[in-house]
């Protein structure tokens, strides 16, 4: 039972996986394998392979990220925007309370939109705190902002949360068994069977076993 393993594609191996088992389990030789080592590490192998080889490489949560940074970032831009607008406007009321948030701005990065993640929300997180400050909170009073600042927060919070979670799922992951190496071991194990069937099949209560895994092999050889 000659069959590259290696060259497989990943569905065909766990395929290959799943046709050894179930035949040999099927119950219609005069010697059973049933519970036998090599069967059963052939069966757990897999099942474990299948569960590893269907996660993601990353968490999938790039997408959520992005998202969450690209509406702080309008929500941010908007203010700014606002600000620098009003304060040009020196005949309305209020115009020198715009240009003294505006001024806020500017200390904290009028680009911070477009730093680094981690960089962005350290500044953004100095922005927040210095706008929250009571005389910065009247100005935005006098202004109507204070819903345009606590959508930004809600924005900010949003994405902290989610880099986090994002953290968290990746680092599980990279500490997972890696598919290559637990490939290896499906391969392993099956050769192993397969090996040990052949080897058999001298046995005359062996040699309709190792027929129909011949077949089972040569199929998906073919395949």
């Amino acid at each position: 039972m000659k069959i590259a393993l290696s060259q497989l594609k990943t569905v065909t191996l766990s395929a290959l996986a799943e046709r050894l088992v179930g035949a040999s389990k099927g119950g219609k030789y005069s010697i059973s394998v049933i519970g036998h080592p090599l069967l059963r590490a052939v069966e757990e192998e897999n099942s474990n392979y299948k569960q590893l080889v269907n996660k993601q490489a990353y968490s999938g949560k790039g997408k959520e990220v992005a998202e969450a940074d690209e509406e702080r970032d309008k929500a941010f831009t908007a203010m700014k925007n606002y600000l620098k607008s009003f304060a040009g406007m020196v005949v309305l009321p209020n115009h020198s309370a715009a240009a003294e948030l505006y001024e806020v701005f500017k200390q904290n990065d009028l680009n911070l939109d477009k730093k680094s993640y981690a960089d962005e929300s350290v500044l953004l997180e100095k922005l927040i705190t210095e706008l929250e400050k009571p005389e910065n909170r009247d100005k935005l009073r006098r202004l109507d902002l204070e819903n345009a600042l606590n959508d930004l927060k809600m924005k900010q919070e949003k994405f902290s949360h989610l880099i986090s979670e994002q953290t968290e799922a990746n680092t599980e992951l990279r500490l997972t068994q890696s598919a290559s190496a637990v490939r290896k071991k499906q391969e392993q194990v099956i050769r192993d069977y397969l090996g040990f069937v052949t080897a058999m099949k001298s046995q005359p209560e062996w040699k309709d076993l190792y027929t129909e895994l011949n077949e089972v092999v040569k199929e998906i050889r073919n395949s």
